[in-house]
């Protein structure tokens, strides 16, 4: 039996269908407030029923700061897919980043110690990887500046990768996958898919932000791949393309049949926005959306490389342009 942590999200509940498919007895973890509106429209992306998909996984309670009810939910467990984590987009606080992301990941890890697991797979991100010192494509050598200034969100799944590889030093095999900014069917007013609310919204305006992106069906395909394979002890970027700030919203934007973004924004025009977005935020009762580490992602121009897992395992990845009208088809008739 296989255990998934983050099934109430967009990457964990994406993995739980494409693990019942393959006939897995998936047992998997909820909070005591957990909620399945997200999975709700997963399902319905499938074209699964939500309530049988509800019976044939094992519910447990537990909770990521709590390593008792992990020590429990991991009884007669082989692989853990450990995917629940906070991301960046959304303003969550640097301690609540810090202690779901790191700490979490380590009680998880001393749990799957003390039941002698047989394999243990981690979604980590390109977040965790080095960053480029002369415009070359990052890949899963680049090394990490300890020294970087990249966001809490970066360091907090650095350090949780670390936790991982310290599992892999005992003796336990690890999976670990860093993919890009993840996107695909899903709920539109969370993490990484709220790119898509803001485009329907209208978005005129684009910055001169570059990055790796990757469909989440990739990521679970990918990651389950690896495991099956025993692939073990290594860790692979997932990055179908590397895309502007402004194709990203174009396609999007014509997937919608809205009309793309049309200004440039650059440093000081987005620092003067987000001045705006937080005292309006503040009048509003409302969480800012122009964080400070959204403002500064926007304006970094970084390209991944995901050579390695296409020549391990023959790996091919959705083109990020199918990518976006699938999600925006979805979304339109859910």
């Amino acid at each position: 039996m296989v255990l998934v942590t983050g099934g109430s999200g967009l990457v964990g509940g994406h993995l739980l269908i494409h693990l019942l498919k393959q006939n897995e007895p998936v047992r998997a973890l909820k909070r005591n407030n957990s909620s399945f509106d997200e999975l709700k429209l997963i399902c319905s992306y499938y074209q699964v029923d939500f309530s049988q998909v509800m019976s044939q996984i094992e519910w447990v309670y537990g909770d990521l700061m709590d390593e008792q009810s992990l020590e429990a939910a991991l009884q007669g467990i082989t692989t853990v897919y450990h995917c629940a984590a906070i991301v960046s987009f959304g303003g969550s606080s640097p301690e609540t980043l810090k202690q779901t992301n790191i700490e979490g990941t380590r009680n998880l890890i001393q749990a799957s110690l003390k039941q002698h697991i047989s394999c243990f797979a981690f979604v980590s991100s390109i977040g965790a990887l080095g960053q480029s010192q002369n415009g070359e494509m990052i890949t899963e050598e680049t090394p990490w500046n300890p020294d970087n200034t990249s966001s809490i969100y970066s360091n907090s799944k650095y350090a949780a990768e670390q936790e991982v590889w310290k599992l892999s030093a005992k003796g336990i095999p690890v999976v670990i996958v860093n993919p890009g900014i993840i996107l695909g069917p899903g709920d539109f007013s969370k993490g990484s898919l709220q790119l898509f609310s803001q485009v329907k919204n209208g978005m005129p305006f684009y910055t001169c932000q570059k990055s790796g992106y990757v469909d989440v069906r990739d990521v679970c395909r990918a990651i389950i791949e690896l495991v099956q394979q025993k692939i073990y002890n290594q860790r692979f970027i997932l990055v179908s393309e590397n895309l502007t700030n402004q194709q990203l919203f174009t396609w999007i934007a014509h997937a919608m049949n809205k009309r793309g973004p049309y200004i440039s924004i650059g440093k000081r025009g987005l620092t003067l926005a987000a001045k705006l977005d937080r005292a309006f935020s503040r009048m509003l009762g409302k969480t800012p959306l122009l964080t400070p580490e959204i403002v500064s992602s926007a304006l970094k121009q970084e390209t991944y490389s995901s050579e390695k897992i296409r020549k391990t395992i023959g790996f091919t990845f959705i083109p990020m342009e199918e990518s976006i009208a699938t999600t925006c088809h979805h979304e339109v008739y859910t």
